[in-house]
């Protein structure tokens, strides 16, 4: 009886022990350069910003979406410097007093398809839902004349997202409305407005301080590029459509999005540290409490840096050389080791939940700007009238200058499915072909 008391009491003392340790063992140090990534404020505008306008795209009729979206903005980063609290939010982010009607999103979307036609047939939806949507289609507009676009919105879990959704479908009527009021006779005013789009989505993807933002952003352009090049097709007067410029490496670099990632994971372990968050969900009292005792919040933030840092090195390669690295590592960047989950247990288990890898996003902005070389070789093979039982040899002859991104051969033509395209490593296929 005696030694099954002593098992118990080994059984029972062990863990607490345990315990006793994990909570006494000190944090570590934070890292240098983790600590040069964070210290990082919010960049103003100084001046008319599309980002705020953006956010204050459906304010209320007669307001100024820009002093709105700014005043959004600059409430929500108030509060988030106030201390690691829960955030009262204004009521627009999440109930906006206008609101996009979220059948624009059964409207064709360009990327996924030819759309004129869809357009024509659906004439009279399209234009009724432009006259309910009227001010907003001004306002989205309008974004097209701001030369700035600078995300203001501190990068932290506690934040309201911006409202992508309601500029994804904005953009979308606004590209429908567009297609209606395109005359292959004199295609000159609709090629202008578009390539004015084309320029916005650039600059989106230049400003872009998130990966969503990022997304959104290759997104439009992607819809922005297929139209472009179904609106080449559709005329004789091809002079209205000139070859559009390379996507540039601020445009497809990952880097500021990447930090900003890992800002905005860093802010859960700061809410975390605080003891305003904790790790069943709930409020399940100092019981529930007693496993953040054990979190090291330096160490975990040492460990998220690793894994950031090393995808934001990958964010800076040209396309071939990123596909050589995924190619060689399968995409891998950090895995935790056993002292890491001995020291800090919970930080690490929680990395491994959390963290992500990045790769599919860094292969869709390369495809995206192989996209731009599908489209100008579209346009190529109608400015030069090239018959489609030529075109696989006349893309082999101009390869020099159209070709895939990643390996620079000769684009591929798929004659059965009337497409261009070019071979991509990435999981998805989207951005790498364009309809003849």
């Amino acid at each position: 009886m005696r030694v099954l008391w002593q098992v118990l009491a080994t059984l029972v003392a062990a863990p607490l022990l345990l315990f006793v340790v994990m909570v006494a063992l000190p944090d570590a140090e934070l890292d240098p350069d983790a600590a040069r990534w964070l210290d990082w404020e919010a960049p103003r505008a100084g001046g008319a910003n599309a980002f705020e306008a953006i956010v204050g795209l459906e304010a209320a009729a007669g307001e100024d979406p820009i002093a709105t979206g700014a005043r959004m903005v600059e409430a929500v980063n108030a509060a988030l410097a106030a201390g690691p609290g829960p955030v009262e939010l204004d009521p627009a982010w999440s109930e906006p007093p206008l609101r996009v009607d979220a059948s624009v999103r059964e409207l064709c979307d360009p990327a996924t398809g030819p759309c004129l036609g869809e357009w024509s047939g659906a004439s009279e939806r399209v234009r009724a839902l432009s006259s309910a949507h009227a001010t907003v289609l001004e306002r989205y507009q309008s974004l097209h004349t701001l030369p700035a676009y600078v995300n203001t919105l501190v990068a932290d879990y506690r934040a309201p997202l911006p409202p992508v959704r309601a500029l994804m479908d904005t953009h979308r009527l606004w590209l429908a409305r567009l297609g209606l009021e395109y005359d292959p006779a004199d295609p000159a005013p609709t090629a202008a407005r578009l390539g004015a789009d084309l320029e916005l989505a650039r600059r989106m993807l230049t400003g872009a301080q998130t990966m969503l933002g990022k997304m959104v952003a290759a997104a439009m352009f992607a819809s922005d590029l297929a139209l472009y090049a179904e609106l080449a097709g559709s005329t004789e007067h091809l002079d209205a459509f000139g070859d559009l410029a390379p996507l540039g490496q601020d445009s497809i670099d990952l880097g500021a999005c990447v930090a900003g990632e890992f800002r905005l994971a860093h802010s859960s372990i700061e809410s975390l540290e605080a003891g305003q968050g904790d790790l069943l969900g709930g409020d399940p009292g100092a019981v529930g409490r007693l496993p953040t005792a054990m979190f090291k919040p330096n160490r975990a933030t040492n460990l998220l840096y690793r894994h950031f840092v090393v995808q934001a090195v990958h964010a800076g390669l040209p396309a071939p050389e990123y596909a050589r690295v995924q190619r060689q590592t399968g995409g891998a960047t950090v895995e935790p080791g056993w002292l890491d989950y001995a020291l800090d247990p919970i930080g690490t288990i929680l990395f491994d939940v959390a963290r992500s890898n990045l790769s599919r996003y860094y292969f869709r902005l390369h495809d995206l700007g192989g996209m731009v070389t599908l489209v100008n070789a579209r346009l190529a093979l109608l400015r030069d009238g090239v018959p489609p039982g030529e075109t696989a040899a006349y893309l082999e002859a101009h390869a020099e200058r159209l070709h895939g991104p990643y390996d620079m051969r000769p684009l591929g033509h798929d004659p059965g499915e009337r497409l261009v395209y070019f071979d991509t490593p990435g999981p998805d296929k989207q951005f790498s072909r364009i309809t003849l």
